[in-house]
């Protein structure tokens, strides 16, 4: 593989009503460890896959919109890419700002309103990788797709590749093409229910055995969303943990 492409997923968050809960939920499915960072980070959860890092966990607020998982994408220069944002119809509800020695964050939504993070560290990345448990693929499903593409060349400076033909029901485009693609664009507009945001990130996780992760998810209080589907991938299916929130799985 060559070398990552601008504006490739660095890290994945989970926001959550109860974070025991979810410790107990996901690391039953998956594995996990969820370890406190302490006081000083305000409680932030490190999600851990034995010795390699998932992600990070926090406790949802009020304010903080419907608990979620959510995508951070990485940037050479994060003040400068949220000047970008705000020049191609974004929103920026935090603004750059420094976090200890893992570099500088800032929160945003995009021109079609999906919201996501950026990174600008050396050291934050996402180290658990093709293996069960791991996260394998992030994925924005929009309802209007040629600006959602439009944002993301010009902010995150995407390398924009499409994936079959373009302009019919199903489209569908890739950061980086072929084996080097790190996230895709879904052209969603024909199945993005009413109650959803009109664009949102979603993050996929591997597991051994679609199948059995889903009966394993509804022992855990969770629920099948959708699927399970066959694809040139591997099965996936949309699933929820016992709070509520979604995410996708693939064996």
């Amino acid at each position: 593989m060559t070398d990552r492409p601008q504006g490739a997923p660095v890290w994945v968050e989970l926001y959550a009503p109860d974070l025991e809960q979810a410790k107990a939920f996901y690391g039953g499915l998956f594995g996990w460890q969820l370890h406190n960072s302490g006081e000083e980070y305000g409680g932030y959860h490190m999600i851990m896959l034995g010795d390699d890092v998932v992600g990070g966990a926090m406790r949802s607020q009020d304010g903080m919109g419907v608990p979620s998982w959510c995508v951070y994408l990485g940037t050479k220069d994060i003040r400068t890419l949220a000047e970008r944002a705000k020049q191609a119809g974004g929103e920026i509800h935090v603004e750059p700002m420094e976090v200890g020695d893992q570099g500088s964050m800032a929160f945003l939504s995009d021109s079609t309103g999906a919201a996501l993070g950026a990174w600008q560290s050396d050291t934050v990345r996402i180290q658990a990788t093709d293996r069960p448990g791991a996260p394998v693929w992030f994925e924005l499903m929009t309802g209007n797709y040629d600006e959602a593409l439009r944002f993301y060349r010009e902010v995150f400076e995407w390398d924009v590749q499409p994936m079959g033909e373009q302009g019919v029901e199903y489209q569908y485009s890739t950061n980086g093409g072929g084996d080097d693609a790190v996230a895709g664009v879904c052209d969603a507009s024909p199945f993005i229910p009413s109650k959803v945001p009109t664009s949102y990130w979603r993050v996929y996780f591997s597991v051994d055995e679609t199948d059995a992760a889903i009966e394993r998810i509804r022992e855990l209080g969770g629920r099948l969303v959708d699927g399970p589907m066959e694809s040139p991938y591997g099965r996936i299916a949309t699933v929820e943990d016992d709070q509520g929130i979604q995410f996708q799985i693939v064996g």
